[in-house]
């Protein structure tokens, strides 16, 4: 199986680049690029008909992005994050 068309390796790379995007010195570029492999799984999953497994691979996708960016704003600011 291509590794690419595995949809939990788009999710973990998806929330990967977004959370590359917003420590203080992140990378922004890749916002533009970060939507793409769910944008790729979108496509697999709307030809499949099958909405709520996409519901579940995006909010996997988007937990990975939420928990890497507090984790950053625990280690910067214990206040900040409470």
């Amino acid at each position: 199986m291509n590794i690419l068309k595995n949809p939990f390796f788009l999710c973990i790379l998806s929330g990967g680049l977004l959370s590359l995007c917003w420590p203080s010195y992140g990378i922004t570029i890749f916002v533009f690029v970060a939507f793409v492999p769910l944008l790729k799984l979108e496509s697999h999953f709307n030809h499949k008909r099958n909405f709520k497994l996409f519901f579940i691979y995006t909010y996997f996708a988007f937990l990975i992005w939420n928990l890497a960016t507090t984790w950053w704003l625990v280690n910067a600011s214990l206040f900040g994050m409470l």
